[in-house]
């Protein structure tokens, strides 16, 4: 699918009108064969392209930070993190 919509100018992946389509059409898979584990899998990544980007692991080294994300990230030009304290 990424490949399909390479050239298309989109904050995410797959433009948001596609994904929100897609996931219409998955209600109608999860009623018709609710056991069919290859619609879970395709809702499960659709989920993954709007939900929030996390830091998942942080590597400090020779003056340089290595900054594991929580999945694939298609434009930069704007990264701002967080840190929240507990």
């Amino acid at each position: 699918m990424p490949r399909l919509y390479a050239d298309v100018e989109t904050r995410y992946v797959l433009p948001l009108e596609r994904i929100e389509q897609d996931l219409e059409m998955l209600k109608h898979a999860f009623f018709t064969e609710p056991k069919d584990q290859s619609a879970w899998n395709y809702h499960e990544w659709l989920l993954s392209l709007v939900t929030p980007v996390q830091v998942v692991c942080l590597k400090v080294a020779n003056k340089t930070i290595e900054i594991g994300l929580s999945h694939l990230v298609k434009d930069f030009r704007n990264l701002n993190i967080e840190v929240a304290s507990e």
